[in-house]
């Protein structure tokens, strides 16, 4: 999957409520806005929208190491949560050069 990554959280500790420990990484992606409209609503977007996907802590190395914002490649597996329920991980993240950079190339001194 490709996207725009523009941060990386981990939040590790231990629960408030019942003192069970957490350690959880999610991974922030620009992804085109979308407008929808049904019979009891409108959204109307533009630009972009903030998603989050849920990350395993290792693709924390490579994160680390980019550039922000940072166009990667993403490998996404379904995993099941704490509710039992399939839900989409990040596994993998590299950095993604196949897009075509709009800059002009820069000018050598001589």
């Amino acid at each position: 999957m490709k996207g725009k990554l523009i941060g990386v959280l981990r939040m590790q500790g231990t629960s408030k409520k019942n003192g069970a420990p957490y350690d959880f990484t999610n991974l922030l992606l620009l992804v085109p806005a979308t407008s929808e409209r049904n019979d009891k609503m409108v959204k109307e977007a533009y630009g972009f929208e903030i998603a989050e996907v849920r990350g395993e802590p290792k693709v924390l190395d490579v994160c680390s190491k980019l550039k922000y914002p940072a166009d990667v490649l993403l490998t996404v597996e379904n995993q099941l949560n704490r509710f039992r329920q399939m839900e989409a991980v990040c596994v993998g993240v590299a950095a993604d050069t196949s897009h075509v950079s709009l800059s002009p190339p820069a000018r050598v001194a001589g």
